[in-house]
């Protein structure tokens, strides 16, 4: 009698690990390729949609594109009076800050800073760096880059920066990287 209570208890506990057993292989299935596979099908889904947005967004603007591309700009070319270039002679380096405040002023804007970068001179003779910071808004920044091409020693503006610092229009902070031509 024991004997057969025990084989009834040996096959329910046998029953019991195997369906344990079956549970966990189900768990372990779920959780270590369903759910991965769920979460790398959203992944996708998300940046699938990121994609047809910005597809949609090109195809928008391609018309757009095209039309100022095939725009052709003569009469505004001819009206910009650009100067020969030349060296800024080496005696007049310091007179480039006034003038340059004096630039800024006749264009509207507030100069807050004029630094010759005197360091790049060492490194590359003909070319002097000059940091410029101001602030405005962005016609009377227009009028300062007009301004600007009409200098001969003008050797180009390497960086530009705008940044909001108010909720006015004016409230522009702009800073420039210029590149002065020195003989």
């Amino acid at each position: 009698m024991i004997s057969r209570n025990v084989q009834k208890v040996e096959s329910r506990s046998g029953i019991f690990l195997i369906l344990f057993l079956g549970f966990l292989v189900l768990v372990l299935f779920f959780f270590l390729w369903i759910r991965p596979l769920t979460a790398m099908s959203e992944r996708l889904d998300r940046r699938e949609m990121e994609l047809k947005l910005h597809y949609e967004k090109q195809q928008r603007l391609a018309p757009v594109y095209q039309r100022l591309a095939n725009r052709e700009f003569p009469a505004a070319l001819e009206s910009l009076e650009v100067p020969e270039r030349g060296p800024l002679p080496e005696v007049e380096i310091a007179s480039i800050i006034p003038y340059f405040r004096m630039m800024a002023r006749d264009s509207g804007l507030v100069m807050q800073s004029v630094n010759p970068q005197l360091a790049t001179l060492e490194t590359t003779p003909e070319f002097l760096a000059v940091d410029v910071e101001m602030a405005g808004n962005y016609l009377a920044f227009r009028d300062f880059i007009f301004a600007l091409a009409k200098l001969p020693y003008l050797g180009g503006i390497e960086k530009i920066s705008v940044q909001q610092v108010g909720k006015g229009a004016d409230d522009k902070e702009i800073s420039m990287k210029l590149w002065l031509i020195i003989g």
